[in-house]
């Protein structure tokens, strides 16, 4: 008889701290669901945005390197005319 009440306060015992964690994590699971969320939607916002920030910049870059150029290619044409 022994064994059976040992078997029967384990199985008590074991129930009653997963039903904790069960309990504890469910509530876990909820504040993440409504914090993570936003968290993700303003990351991939930020990340459109500096998206954006880095094309602009890559665009001016590129537009003042064919000024570049253009200027460079218009003073060799010229000096190769008036030479």
């Amino acid at each position: 008889m022994t064994v059976y009440t040992d078997l029967l306060t384990f199985y008590c015992s074991a129930t009653e701290i997963l039903t904790r964690q069960a309990t504890v994590l469910a509530l876990l699971s909820a504040q993440l669901n409504e914090r993570l969320p936003p968290l993700v939607e303003n990351y991939v916002n930020d990340s459109k945005l500096l998206n954006q920030h880095i094309k602009n910049a890559t665009d001016a870059i590129l537009s003042d390197i064919k000024e570049m150029l253009i200027d460079e290619k218009g003073t060799f044409e010229y000096r190769l005319t008036s030479g």
